[in-house]
């Protein structure tokens, strides 16, 4: 059994709440999803990767409550991070996707 520090769990509750409300907008909003963000071309992918992002956010909120090893949430939130960042650099150094900030 492992001791969480409220770091932790402050660290874990963030994370999943961006990702869990950035994925749901981009759900249930797709204008001003893009709006915000900026154009896209394949709406498939879009709705595709916030679909994915949701089991994502539920399972390191559940691990932030929930006393077992860890390792397996912070292995999937590390790297569904790696991923959108690399996407995100990759598509928006080819002009695929515009800069939203």
């Amino acid at each position: 059994m492992r001791v969480q520090t409220r770091r932790y769990r402050r660290l874990i509750n963030g994370k999943s709440a961006y990702l869990f409300f950035v994925a749901l907008w981009a759900l249930t909003d797709i204008a001003s999803f893009i709006w915000a963000t900026g154009p896209k071309t394949d709406m498939w992918i879009l709705k595709a990767v916030a679909a994915l992002l949701v089991p994502v956010s539920m399972t390191l909120v559940l691990d932030a409550h929930i006393q077992t090893d860890a390792r397996p949430a912070v292995v999937i939130g590390l790297l569904a991070t790696i991923a959108i960042f690399s996407l995100d650099v990759i598509y928006s150094v080819l002009a695929m996707i515009s800069v939203a900030w």
